[in-house]
């Protein structure tokens, strides 16, 4: 099965596939995927399709183009039950099951990997400690996070910068002339959250961390030349556009997603080692674009 599934001593008929299943409260929990001649049949869950866009033949959710249960959820379109959320900034889907969940969980997993995942929990700090080591390095650690986040930005090459520009719909014929780039924040920090931390052997924690930059400055140059041809566009796109001798200096603003890993040091006290290891656009739910003077 291409997700999780549950067996069901019955029989289901050709044509059923794709149908919903709801359990003794009347709650869609999956649908109809396939079965065997006299039964069993297999239903899928709907845990995959937490963190897919999907486009709905129901009237109230045509009009929506492709939308997730969260988007869904969130317009009052559709109850979701159960504790589950939906990582901002990622397709993550968090769930926090009972321990009757978690047992059939445990009981439908290879058993390979619920060892790996033990051995891997061992040290893994707990959201009580997590919670403690917020109140007391949280404001360090957004700081460690602002500096690497900067710093990896400041690395990358032009084309990275045109493709994470282009989640503003600002045009390809605009993105592709950009010559240099210097990158600033001027907020800091949005929704921190500790993902995992754990004691290592040497006494320092390992920390995994997720947070949000709202405003990323991009400060762009490009040929005069090229900002002639398409003057327009860039006035309309841009922020703060000026000639500079041979070139047209502009800026933008994005709102970027960030995961890192560190380590805290706690003879020091200090954070160390922070290396982004994923990073991320948000797309814009207005119109990015510069607003037009009257």
């Amino acid at each position: 099965m291409p997700a999780s599934c549950i067996e069901v001593e019955m029989e289901t008929m050709g044509g059923m596939s794709g149908g919903p299943v709801v359990n003794a409260a009347g709650q869609v929990i999956g649908i109809v995927s396939s079965s065997l001649d006299g039964g069993p049949s297999y239903v899928t869950l709907v845990w995959d399709v937490l963190r897919m866009n999907i486009r709905s033949a129901l009237p109230w959710l045509a009009d929506h183009g492709e939308i997730s249960l969260f988007g869904a959820h969130e317009l009052g379109l559709v109850k979701l039950t159960g504790q589950v959320k939906r990582k901002r900034g990622t397709k993550d889907v968090v769930m926090t099951m009972s321990e009757q969940e978690m047992l059939l969980f445990i009981g439908a997993s290879d058993p390979k990997l619920i060892e790996q995942s033990r051995a891997e929990s061992e040290n893994r700090l707990d959201r009580e400690w997590v919670e403690k080591f917020e109140d007391e390095w949280g404001n360090d650690l957004e700081d460690a996070a602002e500096r690497a986040a900067m710093k990896f930005l400041s690395e990358r090459k032009v084309e990275f910068v045109a493709e994470c520009l282009q989640t503003l719909d600002i045009p390809e014929h605009c993105l592709k002339e950009i010559r240099e780039f210097n990158v600033d924040d001027n907020h800091g920090p949005d929704y921190p959250e500790i993902i995992k931390a754990e004691r290592r052997e040497d006494g320092t924690i390992g920390i995994s961390f997720s947070f949000e930059m709202p405003h990323v400055m991009w400060e762009l140059s490009i040929s005069a030349e090229a900002y002639v041809v398409h003057a327009a566009d860039y006035e309309e796109y841009f922020w703060n556009v000026e000639l500079d001798g041979s070139f047209a200096r502009m800026q933008a603003f994005q709102h970027c997603y960030f995961e890192m890993d560190l380590t805290f040091d706690s003879v020091n006290e200090l954070f160390v080692n922070a290396k982004i290891t994923r990073t991320g656009t948000m797309r814009e739910t207005r119109n990015p674009r510069r607003p037009k003077a009257a």
